[in-house]
């Protein structure tokens, strides 16, 4: 594994102080899958994100939502996850390859049980969503990625602390919320000292059906309202 990823998996391994019902994940699931579950790239032998210009983040690792292993020999063979084929269907109709990406997740973590009824400690909840952000920051950091897909409102909601110009997300109850209010793209927003990505809010893909009609973006709507988001802030380099 290289150094970037392995120095990314090492922060996750210090840290011990996970809320109840949130359990440690760190690489431990095969296949492409979303950091921190997986490696979170389409290139293990590679192993790098700093090449990679955009970084796509979701909320939380789910063990039923496996990526196609789609450098399999045996591709009949892979599972076809709806949210996983939704996502890869928006990249493609928007021109982005999924081996130009590195897919993460805000939360380091994979819910153990919905009800659980065992609380944590405020000190805790607060200690483990620190150490959410700034592992974020981390991966910002290292990948330096030109744009960041963000999938859903939570997604959206937990990154509005990043900066003054996420503000806006923090409140977000709908989509057509965010259209409304112009907040769909938030450009160059300096997440770090060496990185001012842009940030697209995307419909995650899990309720792509139920709410991708409510988007609204320069006279599109729907589907196409997303893809010409991602047709203005990507350009496929020569």
């Amino acid at each position: 594994m290289n150094t970037e990823l392995r120095f990314l998996f090492e922060a996750i391994a210090r840290f011990d102080r996970y809320p109840a019902g949130i359990q440690k994940i760190c690489g431990n699931e095969q296949g492409n899958i979303f950091f921190p579950g997986g490696q979170g790239i389409f290139d293990p032998e590679q192993g790098k994100i700093s090449d990679k210009e955009i970084m796509i983040a979701g909320y939380q690792f789910d063990r039923r939502m496996d990526f196609l292993k789609m450098h399999e020999k045996d591709q009949t063979k892979s599972r076809i996850n709806p949210a996983w084929a939704n996502l890869l269907l928006l990249l493609f109709k928007g021109g982005i390859d999924p081996r130009h990406c590195f897919f993460t997740n805000v939360i380091p973590g994979v819910v153990v049980h919905n009800k659980i009824r065992k609380k944590s400690s405020p000190v805790t909840k607060r200690y483990f969503i620190e150490f959410s952000r700034s592992l974020f920051r981390l991966e910002v950091g290292i990948q330096k990625p030109e744009v960041i897909l963000v999938l859903g409102l939570r997604a959206a909601r937990f990154l509005s602390l990043l900066h003054p110009k996420l503000e806006g997300w923090a409140t977000l109850q709908n989509f057509g919320q965010a259209d409304l209010k112009m907040l769909a793209i938030i450009e160059r927003v300096p997440i770090t000292d060496t990185s001012e990505p842009t940030l697209v809010l995307l419909v995650h893909p899990d309720g792509r059906q139920r709410n991708i009609r409510r988007r609204k973006f320069r006279g599109f709507t729907g589907d196409n309202a997303e893809i010409r988001m991602l047709s203005d802030v990507h350009r496929e380099k020569p």
